[in-house]
Formats: C-alpha cells, sequence, structure tokens
C-alpha cells in the first residue's frame, strides 16, 4: 500500500520480440565509442521492465513515491523469482538520458527509476556473502 494510495508508477514492457530494435535505440544514444559495448549488454535480457515514478512536487511526496516504488519492485522480485523469473534492478546511466526518456515516451513530471532485466535462468544463482545484522543495526540510547 502507498501512502495516500497514490501508486505513483507504471510500467512499460520491453518483450523479447522487441528487445532487439529497443537495445539499438538505446545503445544509439551512448556515445560512439561505447555504442557496441552498450547493445551487447541491453541483448543479454530476454526482455525488459521498465518502472517509471511520477515526480511530485513536493520533495516529502517524492520520497514517499520513490520508497513505495522501490517495494513495489522487491514485491514484483519476490514474486517472479517464486515462478523462476530472473530479475536484476538496474539503473544504468540512461536511465537520466532524455534521449531514452522520449524514446519510451517518459512525461516531463515522470522519472525512470530503473529497468529491470529479466529473463529465465538454467541454474539457480549463487547465494553472495552478506554484512552481518550485527553491523547494521543500532539501538538508541539516552
Amino acid at each position: 500500500m502507498t501512502h495516500g494510495v497514490r501508486q505513483p508508477w507504471r510500467f512499460i514492457f520491453i518483450g523479447p520480440e522487441q528487445t532487439e530494435s529497443f537495445a539499438k535505440k538505446v545503445a544509439a544514444t551512448y556515445p560512439e565509442d561505447r555504442q557496441q559495448n552498450r547493445l551487447e549488454y541491453l541483448r543479454e535480457p530476454t526482455a525488459f521492465l521498465i518502472i517509471v515514478m511520477d515526480v511530485p512536487e513536493s520533495q516529502k511526496q517524492y520520497d514517499e513515491n520513490f520508497g513505495a516504488t522501490a517495494c513495489m519492485i522487491q514485491n514484483f522480485w519476490l514474486l517472479a523469482w517464486e515462478h523462476q523469473l530472473g530479475v536484476v534492478w538496474k539503473t544504468n546511466s540512461h536511465i537520466y538520458d532524455p534521449q531514452v526518456k522520449e524514446i519510451l515516451s517518459v512525461g516531463k513530471h515522470e522519472k525512470i527509476i530503473g529497468f529491470l532485466h529479466l529473463g529465465y535462468f538454467d541454474e539457480k544463482p549463487a547465494p553472495k556473502d552478506r554484512i552481518s545484522v550485527a553491523e547494521k543495526f543500532t539501538a538508541f540510547k539516552e
């Protein structure tokens, strides 16, 4: 549930039949010497889910919108994982590029929060080491 039930997000799906043309358009927004690298990188996922967030004028509402959108992405990620769908949330520099916003018809008062790279995996990825909760947790003391 979002604060005020704003649901400040929307989704743009790029399916397998569109990934090649989409990858070419996004790669073309990079400097010429990086375009081939970015094209190969953007060809890797089977599909993309682009997350777009409403950008309000108030910093408080922006923070609430971003927090709610990040939570929604995490919920999607967990659901996808249950169905053996691999998801990686990417925030590469192209999400900030006005040309990419134009390619995706992202409005003036919207922000691309990230590209979710989607695909099925043959093997479950190995878990990575995490920082201990003891190192991340403190209690307030008077």
